[in-house]
Order: structure tokens, then sequence, then C-alpha cells
């Protein structure tokens, strides 16, 4: 009698673990569809598909990346081709031609950003801004690059507005962003930033009961979470937040937008031979406490069922 009641609690413990597992695995975003340095500045394609600005080719050279606590330095980034403003590839899964170089990371989480320094080479005497543009799969939360219609999907998170948007935008924006743009204003080097968490304060997704998500916490590597399920000792996660003290004073942002382009179809890369050395030997533990504790909450609950449905078991062969 004694090792069917350890068999019967093994299996409910069996259970509440797999539950939590796949609770904490759905939320979990694994990877970025594409992480651009976006701008609003128009150029044109040479014959070797090159971007041109005033009769001189742009580069985009000796980048330092950072994604939360991880850091890669890449060589140069290509243009996004099929863009009609200057957007330069860092990570773009939409683009077969492209060949990423920074591959081994992890998902940035709550507290945490995505930072990028870089030097632009043929601008000459223009002037624009510049942003990170990122979309992470799985949670869907994005900012858009270069949206020429500016539809109801993007809208309003499109560069350079400071916003990003939640499930694909269905489920909101958070235009509160902790977001640094950068001011371009010709050849230099440049520092831009966004926060990788944050909370839905526009545009909130509205349920059948009539109550909505305005409020909730979302972060790139999870869904967004309810405030009563957050975890109020989470830690913020300060120390990754980019050094402000490196951002120049080319880095003051404008309201204008002067965007184009949609940017989810495959484009041809405009450079070969970029190349990366990653200064993080381990990933960055990026999955975000609220999920975790979402996904505990749940699984929690399914092991008492489990549990008091073994002790029933149990109770009826005595």
């Amino acid at each position: 009698m004694k090792l069917k009641k350890i068999f019967a609690g093994m299996a409910a413990a069996s259970i509440a673990a797999s539950a939590m597992a796949m609770c904490v695995s759905a939320a979990d975003s694994t990877a970025y569809n594409y992480i651009y340095i976006a701008t609003d500045i128009p150029y044109e394609l040479n014959d070797d598909e090159q971007p041109v600005v005033d009769g001189n080719v742009v580069t985009c050279k000796d980048l330092t990346v950072k994604i939360g606590s991880q850091e890669f330095s890449v060589a140069d980034a290509p243009v996004k081709t099929d863009s009609k403003v200057l957007c330069f590839q860092i990570i773009n899964k939409w683009n077969s031609d492209f060949t990423p170089s920074v591959t081994d990371y992890t998902v940035a989480g709550e507290g945490e950003y995505i930072s990028i320094d870089f030097t632009l080479e043929g601008i000459g005497s223009t002037t624009g801004n510049a942003g990170v543009a990122f979309q992470a799969d799985g949670t869907w939360n994005f900012r858009n690059p270069d949206d020429a219609d500016k539809d109801k999907f993007a809208q309003p998170a499109y560069f350079p507005n400071k916003c990003v948007g939640i499930s694909g935008g269905s489920g909101g924006f958070d235009t509160n962003v902790d977001c640094t743009d950068a001011a371009i204003n010709g050849d230099g080097t440049y520092s831009i930033s966004i926060a990788q968490s944050g909370k839905i304060n526009a545009e909130a997704q509205v349920f059948d009961d009539g109550t909505t998500n305005e409020g909730w916490t979302w972060a790139a590597n999870a869904v967004p979470v309810a405030p009563a399920e957050v975890n109020s000792s989470t830690a913020s996660g300060d120390s990754s937040k980019p050094d402000s003290s490196k951002t120049d004073s080319k880095t003051d942002s404008k309201t204008d937008s002067k965007t184009s382009s949609a940017a989810s179809t495959t484009s041809k890369s405009g450079s070969t031979g970029t190349t990366t050395t990653s200064k993080a030997a381990t990933s960055s533990a990026a999955a975000s406490d609220n999920t975790a504790e979402t996904g505990a909450t749940a699984g929690i609950a399914l092991a008492g069922i489990a549990l008091a449905g073994a002790a029933i078991v149990v109770s009826k062969r005595k």
C-alpha cells in the first residue's frame, strides 16, 4: 500500500513538472527575427549594391553590439537593400541572402537592453536620425525599422517613434519605452539603445469581459504578464542599461519621421565578409522572472489537482 502511495505521488509530481515546463517554454522567445540600425536617411544603390548618399558610398563598421549582458564585435553591417532609407543589418531572418555574424546569443529580457555602437563613413554632411529596430520571434514584440505606410499593424512603433509594439501590435504598445536614438550629423561614431521590457500603456488589448491588458509587463523574451502576477522582488536589472556617459552630443532624437518601405520581404546583402568575435563565453539568463512565475503558478495549480486525484485513487484502494 505504501508503494502505491509513493507511485501516485511520483506521478503527480511528474505531471506538475511537465505542466510547469510547458508554461515556461511556451512563453519564451529564443531568437530575434531582426536587429537593425534603422535611419531616416534616403539613399541609392550602385551597381555593386552598395548604399550611396550624395555620391559617396556609405559604410557602417566597427560595431559593438550588446544584447543584455552579452557583447559582440562586428566588423561591418551591410545595408538592407529593399529599404528606401538606410538600415544596416545585424540579424535578419527574413533575408535568406544575409548570413548574420551574431548567432550565439540569448534574447534579452526584463531590465535588459539592446545597445549598438557603430561608425558611419561616407555620410559626409548628411543629417538624420538612427535607432535600434528589432523583432523577437515567438513574442513578436517589435519596433518597425522602415514602415512606409505606417498601417494599423505597425503604427505607432515605427522609427523614429520611441515605441514598441506588443505581440505584433495586437496586444497594444509601449509608448514610454526607454529608448536612446542618435542624431546623425555626418561621419562619426554613434551609440543607440532600446529597452527590452516595459509596460503596455497604449491601444491595449480588450478582452471579452471588458478588461484590458493595460499596465501589463512585457519583455522581448516573454509574453505579457498581468500586474498581479508580477514578482515585486524581481530585480530591475539597471546594471545592463547602457552607460549614458558613452553617448555623445549626437544622440539627441528628432520627432519628425521620414520612414519608408515595409521590412518583411527578403533582400540581398550589400556587403560580404562580416566577422564577429563574441566577448561573452556564456549566454545571459534572459528568461523573464515574470514568465517563470506565471509558469510556476500554473504548474503548482496542476500539481494540486494531480495530487488530489492521486489521493482519491489511493483512498479507494485501501
